[in-house]
Parts: structure tokens; sequence; C-alpha cells
């Protein structure tokens, strides 16, 4: 199946496996899920009444294309005084889904000259925050805090750490340096008040925070860089059109997009693996965060993203794939994804004409996923993922505060035969889970592409890796009340970094996330396994690895 949208191409590859396909379609035309879709009607996702109440208040991104179409001049003229007043360096706080939107487009666009260079901290790792204090000199760098509500404890502990590095070396000029991004009356929006911050950007109360790509919350890290808002929000526009019940049911993308992963999941194609250009690869984390969402009694979609690509042969039945591509030149992975399609393996293929057709492919994938909650009946707005962590983090927080040292825990080396006989017991179907609780550097990207590569081809099933507290945020729903397939190593490491926020330190703080997510894995009865790393993490990496590739 191709079809060709303007200047974009889609096309479906299903193979044997193109009847759970068309019954999904059938189904979802048949429960008329695209107009129920569009009027808001919470029956699509759940029959409790109370779950019900709360969906409304989480769909504003239907009409985000149009609500920022309306905001573009005030963001392009924020971007250009900040500019001219001799800004260079955009520092973006965010935490949880809002924080993946702003990474994707900061990741997928280039900096136009002239413009600040932005960075995203999302992040409490003590040597994270501390490279990131180091290079946002606050004469000339604008802090831009983002979330929906502002009562996150990282993101409060981070603001507060950049507040008073600021207030030092500025004074009461500080508050002319920091921006907020929040729901109008929330605690962050206080917050900036009392500080008297430079501007306070309100989002609709409504939008969803994992759904905000489309939003000031996606919108101005990309206006700070000299993104042309304009072209992006006009394919944005462009696909929400595409998208709405008054387009026939065969040219709908997000009900296509929907229906092939849908379809394929209550097959057993769960594992959704997501191919990128390499120009488009921090798109990827995006989509592993909206996707993880569609979630719970042992249902969902596993997202599968950034996994090295590799022979062919060792992808199992459990998988279906999806590749994003920019109109270019052949490149090797356009040949190992033919190679897909011809050895049968499901295949949707999306060929964009530049970047800026990034909007309407937000748009896109923010329909498909809200139908593939509906199939299953899950709700994909539901954020109790999020809060559960972070109550189970709290409680690790007050036991360190009783005592000055949180609960010991159980945890083994990275060359310890625990391990490798967790792993050895994943059969088809599951999956293992890395959790990096460390900085992320190109080193440790590559060790951790040979470790999913060495686990996939020897036992044949899919690997994630997601750091720090953007991987909980996003998977920790997943992990605890999806598919029960799941291995998980929660690999941590002390690297004498520690920076005070009080009235704990960031280590604490990134301790506790690490004991809380082994907690609520065990409450779950799922399989998790604390790897302490040496002071010296590549080398506990490199160990990892060459322990696993042992027969």
């Amino acid at each position: 199946m191709v079809r060709e949208l303007g200047t974009y191409r889609e096309e479906f590859f299903t193979g044997a496996s193109t009847q759970p396909v068309l019954d999904a379609l059938e189904r979802m035309v048949g429960a008329d899920m695209i107009r129920r879709l569009w009027i808001i009607d919470a029956g699509l996702f759940t029959h409790d009444q109370e779950s019900a109440k709360t969906i409304p208040n989480r769909m504003a991104w239907l009409r985000s294309p149009e609500f920022m179409g309306s905001n573009l001049t005030v963001l392009q003229t924020f971007a250009q005084q900040r500019s001219a007043e001799g800004i260079k360096k955009a520092l973006i706080i965010s935490m949880e889904g809002e924080a993946t939107a702003p990474r994707a487009l900061c990741g997928c666009f280039a900096r136009r000259e002239g413009y600040p260079e932005v960075q995203v901290i999302a992040d409490i790792e003590p040597s994270l925050v501390q490279h990131v204090s180091e290079w946002a000199d606050p004469r000339s760098t604008l802090v831009a805090v983002e979330h929906k509500t502002g009562d996150s404890l990282e993101l409060r502990s981070l603001e507060s750490h950049f507040w008073d590095q600021f207030k030092a070396a500025l004074g009461n000029d500080a508050a002319k340096h920091f921006v907020a991004v929040t729901d109008p009356s929330s605690e962050l929006a206080q917050l900036a008040s009392r500080r008297r911050y430079l501007e306070v950007f309100e989002n609709p109360p409504d939008m969803n925070g994992a759904y905000s790509a489309i939003s000031f919350l996606g919108l101005l890290p990309a206006a700070l860089m000299g993104v042309d808002l304009q072209a992006f929000t006009k394919d944005a526009t462009r696909m929400a059109e595409a998208c709405s019940p008054a387009v026939s049911i065969d040219q709908n993308p997000g009900l296509r997009l929907g229906a092939f992963i849908a379809g394929l999941a209550d097959a057993g194609r769960n594992k959704l693996t997501l191919l990128c250009d390499s120009a488009l690869s921090a798109f990827g984390p995006w989509v592993e965060q909206l996707v993880a969402g569609v979630s719970g009694r042992n249902r969902g979609v596993v997202p599968v993203v950034n996994e090295p690509v590799d022979s062919v042969d060792d992808y199992g039945a459990d998988r279906c794939f999806v590749y994003v591509r920019i109109t270019r030149d052949r490149s090797p992975l356009d040949d190992q994804v033919d190679t897909l399609v011809a050895r049968g393996q499901p295949v949707a293929r999306v060929t964009l004409r530049d970047t800026a057709e990034l909007g309407g492919e937000f748009f896109r994938w923010e329909v498909a996923t809200a139908l593939v909650g509906a199939f299953f009946h899950l709700s994909p707005f539901d954020d109790s993922g999020v809060a559960a962590s972070s109550a189970a983090t709290r409680r690790f927080l007050d036991a360190f505060s009783q005592r000055n040292s949180l609960p010991k825990w159980h945890s083994v080396p990275p060359t310890a035969d625990p391990i490798v006989e967790l792993v050895r017991k994943t059969k088809a179907g599951d999956y293992v889970a890395l959790s990096a609780f460390f900085e992320p550097t190109p080193e440790r990207d590559r060790l951790f592409s040979e470790i999913r590569k060495t686990l996939r081809n020897k036992l044949g099933v899919a690997t994630t890796l997601g750091y720090g507290s953007p991987s909980i945020h996003a998977t920790s729903r997943l992990h605890t009340h999806g598919p029960s397939g799941v291995v998980q190593l929660v690999l941590w490491a002390s690297d004498g970094v520690d920076i005070p926020a009080q009235p704990w330190s960031f280590a604490t703080l990134r301790d506790a996330q690490t004991l809380g997510e082994l907690q609520l894995m065990q409450h779950a009865g799922r399989k998790a396994l604390r790897v302490q790393l040496p002071s010296d993490i590549d080398a506990g990496l490199a160990s990892l690895l060459q322990r696993l590739n042992q027969p």
C-alpha cells in the first residue's frame, strides 16, 4: 500500500501479516474511532467514570497546530529580542513527557546563524548537572523552565540549582534570564511570579505533557534556535486536516499508522521497532515515550528505538518496523529495510521531503498512538506511571531524611553470574530493558550498542536503552504494567561528583530513583537486577559486554 500526501510518501508492506492490519482497520472504522476521537469521546479509552472525567482535560493537542499558528509572532519576536540582547545560549530545564519534544526538535533541526545554542537538561545525574552548569554562562544564557505543573521534584531541584547559580553571578538581574512554559496558575507559574521571571508562556491547561510537541513547550526551544516555525506549523496543520473525520478512511494517515501498529501488536508483533535516518535519530525517543504510554493490564506496545541494525535474520516474529527517512540518496539503512521487506517482516516506510515535515509527523504519531490506545481500550493519556515513580522515589528520600542514608538494595558487579542467568531466561517475545543512571557519552552509547547487539543476536530478543530520569518517566508504566516479558538491568555508578540540592544531593536523588524503579518492578512481579558499575563506567560496561559474549 503506497500513498502520497503532497510531498509526503508512506508505504506499508505487511507480507504474511496483512490480515491482522486489515482486521484492526475494520474494527477502528466500525467503532467510528476517528470521529469519536475528534469529539473527545472518553468512552473510546475507558468505561470507568472517574478515569473518563480526566480525558477531556488532556486533549488540547488536537487543536495545537491552530493554537500555535496564532502564537508564532510572539515566539519569533521573543527569540529575536534575546539574540539582539546578546544571549548566546539557551538552557531548557524540563522533565517527564514535556522534555522529549524539546530534545527531539533541538536534535533534528539545525541552529540558524545568530541564534543561541540550545541545550536541554531533563536529568539530575550529578556529572551531567556539573557539565551543564559549566556550559551555562549566566551573563549570556537564557534559562527556560518547562513543565505542565511544576510539581516535579527533579524539576524543582534543577530550577533551584540554576537559579542559585545565576543569582550568585547576576544578583537581582538573574530573573531577566529566566522564563517559564507552563499551565495557567500552576506551581511553576506561581514560582515564576515570585521570582519575577522575564516571561511566562501559558499553554492551554488541557494540553497533555506527552502530547505537547506542537505547543509552547516544543516550539519555544525551536524558536530560540531560529527554526522556521511557519513551515513546521503549516505542515502540522496539513496533517491535522488529513487525519480529521472529513477525510475518507482509506486516506487517513493517522488511522492507517494506528491500524498497522495495533493490528500487528494484537497478533503478537508488539515490539514496534522505529528506524530513523541519522538526521532524525532524536525523533525516536519522543516516539518511545509517546507509545510507551499505551500500556497496562499486561498489554500494550513496546517501542524499540535506536537499536543497532545488523543482520535481519536476528529479528524475531514479535517485531514490526516503522522507517522514517528524508528524501536523499540511498543509504545502507535503505538496503537493510528492503531486506526486511523481502524477508516478510511488516514494515511501514515514511519519506519526508525535509525536516519541516516533522510538524506533520509529530501530529500523525499523536493520532496513531491515541487510536492504538483506543484499540486496546487503554488510555494513552494516563500519567499514573510517572506519579508512581515519583512517589516511590519520594519514599526512599523520606527514609534518607530519617536515617541520613538510603536503604540497602542488593547489587551485583557487571561480571556477575546472576546477570547472565537472568538474561538467559528470556524467551521469544520477551525484551531486555537497559536503564543507565549515569551521564551518556559517545563511548557509552557505542558500548551499549554492542551490548544490545549481543543480547539480540544471542537471545533473539528486542532491547531498549534509557538514561536516568527521562528513561524512568518514559517507560516506568510500560515496564511495570505492560507486556510481562521484560528483564530490566538497572545500571548505576558512583562517579564521585556530588552537587547539593537541599535537603539532599543530586546523587542521593538519583540513587533514590534507581531504588524506586526497582521497588516498582518488584511489586509488579517483574524481573529486575541492580548492576553496580565501578567508578570507571566505560570499563564496567566493557566488562559487562565481555561477560555477555562468553559462552
